[in-house]
């Protein structure tokens, strides 16, 4: 089994979506709408603390700005592990133009899905070796439902 899922991931668009996050409410409204904590890699876990204090506090109904993601990573006790104010300093200077969030938020959601995508190919690889399957054909079958389920959850421009 090969674990290649492990290094899908585009870190810099993570970072630089969750800058402007930070920084634009309208950027802030798109990504929460749009992404998941588990769009986001393993690649830098960082990046899941972050963002999943800014669904807490739209959950909340609060304003996502610098200091309230600070207040709510140092209140759920994952402020030392989000990197404290130094990663939150980074995330800042790396974010883009609110203007381009909706094509970084595609090549995390693409990053995402590709990750699901060789999951279940693992998957498959597993199940294979495992023998459970009761004939090839039911096997070559099930396993491109499989994937092509995964593969449909892919948006092309403004359509899923």
């Amino acid at each position: 089994m090969s674990n290649l899922y492990l290094g899908v991931g585009n870190v810099e668009a993570e970072r630089s979506v969750l800058g402007a996050m930070l920084m634009d409410a309208g950027s802030a409204s798109y990504g929460l709408g749009a992404l998941t904590v588990d769009t986001f890699s393993d690649l830098d876990p960082r990046n899941k603390l972050v963002f999943q204090a800014m669904v807490d506090l739209a959950d909340q109904g609060k304003p996502i700005d610098p200091q309230m993601v600070t207040d709510r990573l140092i209140n759920a006790k994952t402020y030392h592990d989000a990197g404290e104010a130094d990663y939150l300093a980074q995330l800042i200077e790396s974010r883009i133009n609110p203007d381009n969030v909706e094509h970084y938020v595609r090549l995390i959601r693409d990053q995402a899905l590709l990750r699901d995508y060789l999951k279940e190919m693992d998957s498959i690889e597993r199940d294979f070796k495992d023998g459970s399957y009761e004939d090839i054909g039911t096997f070559v079958s099930t396993s491109t439902d499989r994937l092509d389920r995964i593969s449909s959850k892919r948006q092309v421009g403004q359509f899923l």
